[in-house]
């Protein structure tokens, strides 16, 4: 992600073909799973808890109005490829973002409030498992709101990625092709953190919660 102005932030929008079945399931046990796998489940479990209990279109709001009907499923198979980009070290960190679902007179859609998961190499963790119970969006900032997805790709993944999203180990094509900009100058400067520690392996995530101040 790269900073443009004070209080934007331009971000790589994924263009995505469904090609297999994903993994990750609600009731996968988390004792089992590589630090990678479980790490995409936490963001599961995160994630689906808010779009159910909210009635988010997820689907429909990422371009895969086939999926309307059947957001869990969708949800699956995209948190199996979350899994596959942090196992093929793709990617360091995911964001979502609720925001205006259309962009200001600047082009810039205004975020209400965002969310960023940053996985980071921990050699001895300590407290495995959940901290900072679960995603608490405001709930007045919901109604309307469109979703948007951010995948901060390495650095290193750059000459590599067109590779790996040819050989079908993933449900969609993750091939940014073009730019959505979003002004994040209302949100709070406070954060609600949050993260998750596996069972294996020497990983953490980080979550960062912002919403926009109180009107």
């Amino acid at each position: 992600m790269s900073g443009v102005g004070v209080g934007t932030s331009v971000y790589d929008r994924v263009d995505a073909t469904v090609e297999a079945d994903a993994t990750v399931t609600a009731s996968s046990e988390t004792s089992v799973l590589t630090a990678t796998a479980q790490i995409a489940q936490y963001v599961y479990d995160d994630l689906r808890r808010m779009v159910l209990q909210h009635k988010i279109p997820i689907a429909r709001d990422l371009d895969f109005r086939d999926y309307d009907d059947d957001p869990e499923d969708f949800l699956c198979k995209l948190f199996g490829d979350i899994e596959r980009l942090l196992d093929d070290g793709l990617i360091a960190s995911v964001t979502f973002i609720l925001s205006d679902p259309i962009a200001g007179s600047d082009s810039r859609y205004v975020v209400r409030y965002r969310v960023t998961y940053r996985v980071e190499r921990d050699i001895d963790p300590e407290n495995i498992g959940r901290q900072g119970g679960y995603l608490a969006p405001p709930e007045r900032l919901i109604p309307g709101a469109k979703f948007s997805m951010v995948a901060d790709w390495s650095a290193e993944s750059a000459g590599q990625r067109a590779d790996y999203f040819t050989t079908g180990r993933y449900n969609f094509k993750w091939i940014p092709v073009n730019k959505a900009i979003f002004n994040d100058s209302q949100l709070s400067s406070q954060t609600r953190s949050g993260g998750f520690v596996p069972t294996e392996g020497e990983l953490r995530v980080m979550r960062i919660e912002q919403a926009q101040n109180t009107r």
